[in-house]
């Protein structure tokens, strides 16, 4: 009895333990997504915003954080954020793209739950749905090495991003209208560095210090190149590999490309030109940004520094001397070469052949002649659901079919974990294509115009090339890649080309395991959200959850023949039951929220387990010996992170409507409740015998109940404008419209005298009207109107509101 007791605790304590990182922090982020007005360009548009940036802020991580990222769209229209780069480890639920997750809906939120998983380097996220890249949305992620694993360079005096790209002055719904017609974008009107055009934005540096330079290509259409006038650019790292040190005057970033590089300012003090330009275009278009010296009395002079445009030679040389660091540490504290790819033999070998065709009259783009159409349900849900026509495994071919005929499909490529594949993309066109791989880091093997045959592989880097998860295809030539597919998930290929992406140049990669175990893949999340085919679904989350963890304390612990837990880490807990190793029972009062018998579910078995969350679990035993009644005693366990609650023994306060309006003054001071920080709050409060924990708890509460009142405010703003437009077109009011608009034309001509006369003409006009059906398109109008006025009266009386939600007892 001792011997099983011990396996049990032991058994449990595991899985709390791998369930719960308690060694990696968590970071908590809120974003705000809203339309604004932007002119990058000098031309006044509609951009994208999080938190009011354009840019959106950055994300600041170390190696293995937690990132917990809540979205809150008040678009009109759904929405989604992807992580370029982040390779979502076992957890490609949180991907961010069509094929793995379910839109926000409109005045919704969604949580976002990532790690960044044995990662460094510099990346960035951008919005992943409805051509909303074209509006900004965009923002750089920088992951950072652990303080105790070494990094090949001194610390740099300082760390600048520059998210450069291509830019367009429409509209990102009138760009996409013109694609859904069925025509290509046009050639871009300009270059952006960091939101900013010509001169727009300003880097500060001291004489005689270094500085790493974080630059990304976040643009839809064209490669860019980079440089610094009369600097030299050190690459130290490339989307999360640390490179052979190599100087570089000017130097190519590709579509979706990310890089670093180290510059010193050893240059006479005064401000020189950050440049942008196109590559292998015609036309060239360029942008600059400042590098300012601290203390430069002149400004930027001469003329704006040149660099390759349409060759593609120094190019593609350029891109051969990008080589591994093969001594450095990566994120981990081995060196990055004691990993030899270059020993493993690929099992198979892909290719993957990109072309434009016409399909029913209208412009697309396909891969191996199979162009994406995106599916009414996400990939990932279907596939974890089951549900039949959504999508068919093998309907990307491996390898280009003969003929020029291309055709619609939701293209899915089958494949196998752990398999190691080697991937050739063959570029027969005259423009250069640039390939991105969701959730994987890949080695760019070699590259070469022309045909890829099997005698390509003599030229191969087998030793040294880097591991990115961008690469370019140069105009009529191919790029080979290995990978080792380590990853399980649904993973996205597509083009980094926006355009092409958005007319059907991709598809998924569906990587299986049988084992279906949660050390492969991690579990559905709980607030995932559902739609399409999936959306009466939500049931199965928790049932499956619960008969994964059954069957695993089932098979683990044999010796005993009753099991009965409860898992409190879903609302309300979970009662499960394992019945003689041959039955499993889960409460169906928790599965269906009624309170009748339990239901009996099949074994599925042989599923490993993964504690979804850090939460308390209690098991109670009960082996079948002669005495019946025996019972073991109840065991309770708790991640070593969750401290016992401790009472406070200061006096707690009670914060009255004039304490709360001090606070809110306060708040208002700094900035909003985003800007806001406790200590700041305090210190302009200045109340006696108020603490700083007093207003960090207030805080919280007021930034929930102002989020709450913002989506609330959004959807009934999206209801009424439904309303009044219905309205508006009743013909009463049509004419209603028309006989105002004269009045106001007659005020405006005859002066002020007259618009009492000509109000009261309106008023017996509203008056008088026999219209039956009209009458009732004027009632309802005014009963909107009614419901306005009473809704900006309330507004006026949110103060007193919010001080009524927030006083403490």
């Amino acid at each position: 009895m001792g011997d099983s007791k011990l396996i049990l605790c032991c058994f449990i304590a595991c899985i709390l333990f791998l369930g719960v990182n308690g060694e990696n922090p968590y970071r908590y982020i809120t974003w705000k997504v809203t339309y604004g007005d932007i002119y990058p360009l000098g031309v006044k548009q509609q951009g994208i915003l999080i938190n009011g940036q354009f840019p959106g802020p950055h994300i600041d991580a170390v190696t293995n954080d937690n990132l917990i990222i809540s979205v809150y769209n008040y678009l009109n229209e759904p929405f989604l954020i992807s992580w370029n780069g982040v390779q979502q480890r076992r957890n490609s639920w949180q991907d961010g793209v069509s094929g793995t997750n379910c839109p926000i809906r409109p005045g919704k939120n969604f949580t976002y739950v990532l790690q960044v998983k044995d990662q460094i380097g510099s990346f960035y996220y951008f919005p992943s749905l409805l051509f909303h890249k074209a509006a900004g949305g965009y923002g750089a992620i920088r992951i950072w090495s652990r303080p105790k694993i070494p990094v090949p360079f001194p610390s740099p005096a300082g760390d600048f991003t520059v998210l450069a790209g291509d830019w367009y002055k429409r509209n990102h719904y009138v760009l996409r209208r013109l694609l859904d017609s069925g025509h290509n974008l046009p050639f871009p009107d300009g270059l952006l560095i960091n939101g900013r055009g010509w001169n727009g934005y300003t880097f500060t540096v001291d004489p005689g210090r270094t500085y790493r330079f974080r630059v990304s290509n976040v643009g839809l259409t064209t490669s860019i190149n980079f440089r610094i006038q009369g600097h030299k650019l050190k690459l130290i790292e490339v989307e999360g590999s640390h490179t052979l040190q190599n100087t570089y005057t000017s130097f190519d970033i590709h579509l979706g490309q990310s890089c670093s590089f180290l510059v010193t300012a050893d240059q006479i003090p005064q401000d020189y030109y950050v440049v942008a330009s196109t590559r292998f275009t015609r036309r060239v278009l360029t942008t600059t940004a400042v590098l300012h010296y601290s203390n430069s009395k002149r400004g930027v002079s001469g003329p704006v520094p040149g660099a390759p445009t349409i060759q593609i030679a120094p190019s593609v040389m350029q891109a051969r001397s990008i080589r591994w660091n093969l001594t450095a540490s990566g994120p981990r504290p081995n060196p990055q070469g004691s990993y030899h790819y270059g020993l493993i033999t690929p099992s198979r070998t892909i290719m993957l052949s990109n072309s434009a065709p016409y399909i029913n009259g209208k412009q697309r783009y396909a891969v191996n002649g199979v162009s994406y159409v995106p599916a009414d349900t996400p990939l990932k849900i279907a596939d974890y659901f089951k549900i039949p026509g959504v999508f068919n495994l093998g309907s990307t071919p491996t390898w280009p079919p003969s003929g020029n005929n291309a055709y619609f499909q939701t293209s899915v490529m089958a494949a196998n974990f752990r398999e190691y594949v080697e991937i050739v993309f063959q570029n027969w066109e005259d423009t250069v294509q640039s390939w991105h791989i969701d959730g994987y880091s890949f080695f760019v093997v070699g590259m070469n115009g022309g045909q890829w045959t099997p005698a390509s592989r003599s030229s191969y880097n087998l030793r040294d090339t880097v591991a990115r998860c961008t690469t370019q295809v140069y105009p009529r030539s191919w790029t080979a890649i290995y990978m080792a597919l380590d990853n399980v998930g649904m993973w996205n290929i597509r083009s980094e080309n926006w355009a092409r992406q958005y007319l059907g140049q991709q598809f998924y990669l569906r990587v299986y395991s049988p084992a279906n175990s949660w050390r492969d893949e991690l579990p559905i999340p709980k607030n995932a959200l559902l739609c399409g085919r999936a959306r009466d679904k939500a049931y199965d989350i928790k049932k499956h959850l619960s008969m994964i963890l059954a069957n695993s304390i089932k098979r683990n612990i044999p010796q005993f023949e009753t099991v009965s837990f409860k898992l409190q880490f879903f609302k309300p807990p979970v009662r499960v039951k394992v019945h003689n190793m041959k039955r499993v029972d889960v409460d169906s009062c928790w599965l269906k929220g009624c309170c009748s018998s339990s239901s009996s579910l099949d074994d599925s078995g042989g599923i490993s387990v993964y504690s979804p969350s850090p939460s308390t679990m209690r098991v109670m035993r009960r082996r079948h010996h002669k005495d019946d009644n025996l019972q073991l005693p109840e065991i309770s366990l708790k991640p070593p992170i969750v401290r016992p609650y401790v009472r406070s023994k200061m006096p707690r306060l009670r914060w009255t409507p004039d304490l709360h309006q001090c606070f809110v003054h306060a708040v208002e001071r700094l900035g909003g409740e985003d800007r806001a920080t406790p200590k700041m709050v305090l210190q302009i409060m200045d109340v006696k015998g108020l603490t700083i924990s007093h207003v960090k708890s207030h805080l919280q509460m007021y930034r929930s109940t102002k989020h709450e009142q913002m989506i609330q405010e959004a959807a009934t703003a999206s209801r009424r404008n439904e309303k009044v437009s219905e309205l508006m077109n009743c013909p009463q009011n049509q004419r209603f419209k028309d006989q105002e608009n004269r009045e106001k034309l007659n005020v405006g001509q005859h002066g002020g005298a007259d618009w009492k006369c000509n109000n009261q003409r309106l008023v017996n006009l509203g008056d008088h009207s026999q219209a039956s059906d009209c009458s009732i398109c004027r009632s309802l109008n005014s009963k909107v109107s009614q419901k306005m006025s009473r809704h900006g009266k309330a507004e006026t009386l949110g103060l007193n509101d919010v001080s009524l939600e927030l006083t403490l007892a």
